[in-house]
């Protein structure tokens, strides 16, 4: 019995009591068994533990931090007993109808959680015209407040649909007038911001003018001076970029396009002019950007830019757009001649949209049909990868013999090829046949490049065809690859 209360005594209702007067009750509970009428006296002392116990858990239950439930449902009882309170008086409607027939509108009345306007509107009398006379000069400066809050909130929202308007109208102007086909954000970063053109004044007074939006018909009366401050601009843009391709390194200021000279005529003859320059095949960039280096014109060097590489500014993308040299100008000279157009005369619309092009330098099943940019870019990553390949047989003596089979310097093999007709769909069944041989061919890779410049791991075919190609030999299976799998850092490229 006593250790069963001891037990109790410790752990009564899941709360835990100090061990000390645990063992106090339970050696007083064993006197009281054995004085006489222990029966009576232990029952008696057992309910006394009881009321303790109890009150121990009530004192607590009181002591500890309310849960969230419990703060959730006090506040739910306060705007109950709030909401019950105010609606205890009828005279809200009668002040309301009061306010409405003085003139003000409802959508400007101060909301029932404004103090001040809920001490002067809840009375706990009957609201008489003695009553309304007095707290009207009240109410009515905080009708008025939220009613001038209301309306400078809607004149904000009108001049933010004027400026949207007016943004879609001016690109859609800016198009027109530079007359290219890029993607708008790539356009924007070629055309002045919005910022420059919302400054101008004739745009200025036109957002001044306080109406819901700008229509086609509001955009006529300025169209004229913002296609002369695109055409300024656009002046600036093109003539930098003719910099770069000619030597020169000009990068333009944010508001170098506002100080040009020059009415919209004059300015589209200078423009003309840059254009025709720009549109020639030579004036071709190499981008710069990381690893990159394909060759694009002008405008679409932006494109790529923007998209792939990440240019945000233009500035920035000036500063990755490597000029061809006069090595790289010879080599799409060369590419030029090779599909039969004059390369003094050719200009990027006339080899932009060729795609049925192949690289004669590759091996027949593994070159691809491109484009003229891609086919030019491939030989630029060539060249590229066999300087790496020559300042590492500097720094490390390498051994192993490494040709540049797509020098097109001292090489006057053509560059590139059309096919058409039979001739395509011959090579392609042949390469067809080829690339199904491939997946059954283990994987090696090539020991006698140097470390980092050697291809991916590939099949035993293409193994054969890099080694007789890039090192001018028969291969030796065992001494010239092996069958590790190693990823160079900047793999051959062909």
């Amino acid at each position: 019995m006593a250790r069963g209360l001891a037990r109790q005594a410790c752990s009564m209702n899941g709360k835990h009591f100090n061990v000390d007067e645990v063992h106090n009750a339970v050696e007083k509970y064993k006197t009281i068994l054995q004085a006489p009428e222990s029966r009576d006296n232990s029952d008696k002392y057992m309910n006394q533990l009881r009321e303790q116990s109890g009150y121990r858990d009530k004192a607590s239950l009181s002591n500890r931090r309310p849960t969230r439930t419990e703060l959730n449902a006090r506040a739910e009882e306060a705007i109950s007993r709030k909401n019950r309170r105010y609606e205890r008086f009828s005279d809200v409607p009668l002040v309301k109808s009061h306010l409405i027939k003085a003139g003000w509108d409802p959508i400007d009345f101060p909301s029932l959680d404004d103090r001040d306007f809920r001490t002067l509107v809840y009375k706990d009398q009957q609201i008489t015209a003695k009553i309304w006379q007095n707290i009207k000069p009240k109410l009515e400066p905080l009708i008025q407040r939220k009613r001038d809050i209301r309306l400078e909130r809607e004149k904000q929202n009108r001049r933010r649909q004027r400026m949207q308007a007016t943004a879609s109208l001016y690109l859609r102007t800016a198009q027109n007038t530079v007359a290219i086909s890029i993607r708008p954000w790539t356009l924007s970063l070629l055309i002045p911001e919005h910022r420059l053109i919302h400054a101008s004044p004739p745009v200025k007074e036109l957002l001044e003018l306080d109406m819901e939006t700008v229509t086609a018909e509001h955009w006529l009366d300025v169209a004229d001076d913002v296609r002369l401050f695109v055409r300024r601009h656009w002046k600036v843009v093109q003539q930098n970029v003719l910099d770069i391709v000619e030597g020169r390194t000009a990068l333009m200021h944010a508001e170098g396009a506002i100080q040009e000279d020059g009415d919209n005529e004059s300015l589209a003859q200078d423009i003309e002019e840059i254009t025709k320059k720009l549109a020639s095949v030579t004036a071709a960039f190499v981008c710069k950007s990381g690893a990159c280096r394909t060759v694009h014109w002008f405008p679409e060097m932006f494109d790529h830019l923007s998209s792939s590489c990440r240019g945000q500014v233009f500035n920035q993308i000036l500063k990755l757009c490597e000029p061809l040299d006069e090595q790289r100008r010879q080599l799409v000279r060369r590419m030029v001649a090779d599909i039969g157009l004059n390369a003094d005369t050719a200009t990027q619309a006339d080899v932009r949209d060729l795609q049925n092009l192949i690289c004669t330098r590759c091996h027949h099943d593994t070159a691809r049909y491109s484009s003229f940019s891609m086919i030019a870019s491939h030989y630029i990553q060539a060249q590229r990868w066999y300087a790496f390949v020559k300042q590492a047989k500097e720094m490390h003596s390498h051994p192993h013999q490494v040709n540049d089979d797509h020098d097109w310097t001292s090489n006057n093999a053509p560059l590139i090829r059309q096919y058409n007709g039979a001739e395509r769909a011959f090579l392609e069944s042949s390469q067809a046949v080829f690339q199904a041989q491939l997946s059954t061919e283990p994987k090696r890779i090539c020991k006698l490049c140097p470390r980092d410049l050697g291809p991916l791991p590939c099949s035993t075919s293409m193994m054969e065809i890099h080694i007789r190609s890039k090192h001018g030999k028969e291969p030796e299976w065992d001494a010239d690859t092996s069958r590790d799998t190693y990823f160079a850092t900047y793999p051959c490229p062909t």
